[in-house]
């Protein structure tokens, strides 16, 4: 087999492969006897098949394998000894696949650019500290102890009022047929929560254990569910019991029920807890800055393969988007295509987002290679886990799709070993520590997020 290089233009090389015909012919036999040994064909036993007879039946299917075979191991044999680093799969092109004569393939390539090293050390970037606000924990205190209220059953004569909670059976129905889903035999409700539909608590207020009533409300018209938004709805509902909504105290009792020792330890974890929070909002606005500085700093020619695959997924989102909000639309049908001008605007926009997005990447990508930042079997086995947990009653599917998806798996793989590499770069570089409030920084936050996106 011959490979000769043709074009060099950029990242893009290509070269042009020649496989002679007696090497095709060769393999094939050599796999046709492989395969003789334990193919079944009429008359003939196993390993004794004739070899004109194996390539009457099995010749088309053997030569594509075969020939995927030797192209593969080509292309393995010219990145090995070119020491290439291959941006994606290769582009085959067949010039000549003639019965009877040598093969021959054009094959195209982009390799990843060479990126300078990069002294971390000459960076200097603002961290962001939040000190815990005593009011924060309060706050939090407060919150857990609503969590763990109680409920105590009121006298039967008492009329049901806001603030008070309701144990309650319903059945809802549009036009006699039964919402799905819209029924319950047994709910306690808190009047006055804004947890069931507008106009549904207010209409119970007054009521007594023991009464019922028929009450009317409206969908909301951006309720989730298309098939209920905007319309009116009967609820036929029965009273069991009026509770009053008992609130604890925040003490030793409180932090007990919660299962710590006393409400010190419980002030202690909740302060932790903000802490991290605060720790998680810092880093994500010092990560921000490190991937802006970058790429403000760093230019150089960008695998076009790689912009193109980075600006396909984000215009297949976009267009996902755009079908989900015109399947939620309200009233008549409406054309979800984007206006041209309108679409020639958002792809520059997102051209621009991917190539920013594969820049940072590929830069991160090299600190990670340059100090052996690896993701470590655990780190990926929790955010299968974590992914699994969001999907109630399906989690081992879940975990299935991840195992036998290499792709799924590799979005996984990425956030957590960019992650790493930016705290690898927070250790390397210098870092002034600027004091905020937790306000401030949350608008920061919100700025960031509403802005470009994070990569």
């Amino acid at each position: 087999m011959q490979m000769t290089q043709k074009k060099v233009d950029g990242l893009l090389h290509q070269y042009q492969l020649t496989i002679p015909e007696g090497k095709v012919t060769e393999k094939m036999d050599e796999r046709l006897l492989e395969l003789g040994k334990t193919t079944k064909v009429a008359g003939f036993r196993p390993g004794h098949i004739p070899l004109p007879i194996l390539r009457q039946k099995y010749a088309t299917s053997v030569k594509s394998e075969v020939i995927q075979t030797l192209l593969d191991e080509s292309v393995k044999n010219l990145v090995q000894e070119k020491k290439l680093r291959v941006a994606v799969q290769p582009k085959i092109d067949f010039e000549s696949a003639e019965e009877g004569k040598d093969l021959s393939l054009n094959i195209s390539l982009e390799v990843l650019p060479e990126i300078e090293k990069i002294d971390l050390g000459k960076y200097s970037f603002e961290q962001m500290k939040t000190k815990v606000d005593p009011n924060k924990v309060n706050e939090s205190l407060k919150k857990m102890a609503h969590s763990s209220r109680e409920h105590k059953v009121l006298d039967a004569g008492t009329k049901a009022k806001n603030g008070h909670a309701v144990r309650l059976s319903f059945r809802g129905t549009i036009e006699d047929k039964a919402i799905p889903g819209g029924s319950s035999a047994d709910t306690v409700l808190e009047l006055g929560s804004g947890t069931f539909i507008p106009g549904f608590e207010e209409q119970i207020v007054g009521m007594k254990a023991g009464d019922q009533k028929d009450i009317f409300v409206t969908f909301p018209k951006d309720y989730g569910s298309q098939e209920l938004a905007g319309k009116e709805a009967k609820f036929s509902i029965k009273i069991a019991e009026v509770l009053e909504v008992v609130e604890p105290k925040i003490d030793d009792e409180l932090a007990t029920k919660l299962k710590f020792k006393n409400l010190a330890e419980l002030k202690e974890q909740v302060e932790k807890m903000i802490s991290k929070e605060y720790e998680e909002l810092s880093f994500l606005d010092l990560k921000r800055k490190v991937l802006d500085k970058f790429s403000e700093d760093f230019n150089f020619e960008l695998p076009k393969s790689l912009v193109e695959l980075e600006f396909q997924s984000i215009w297949r989102q976009l267009e996902s988007e755009l079908h989900h909000n015109h399947d939620h639309a309200e009233g008549e049908a409406c054309n979800h295509a984007l206006d041209p001008k309108e679409e020639e605007k958002l792809r520059k926009q997102y051209q621009g987002i991917a190539e920013r997005r594969v820049k940072l990447g590929l830069i991160l990508a090299e600190v990670g290679r340059e100090h052996q930042v690896v993701v470590a079997q655990k780190e990926l086995d929790q955010a299968i886990y974590n992914e699994a947990m969001r999907y109630k009653g399906h989690e081992m599917k879940v975990v299935e799709y991840y195992r036998n998806n290499p792709q799924a798996l590799a979005s996984l793989r990425a956030p957590i070993f960019e992650d790493k590499v930016i705290k690898l770069i927070a250790q390397k570089v210098k870092l002034k520590e600027k004091e905020i409030s937790f306000e401030d920084l949350q608008k920061r936050i919100k700025e960031i997020t509403e802005g470009e996106e994070m990569n």
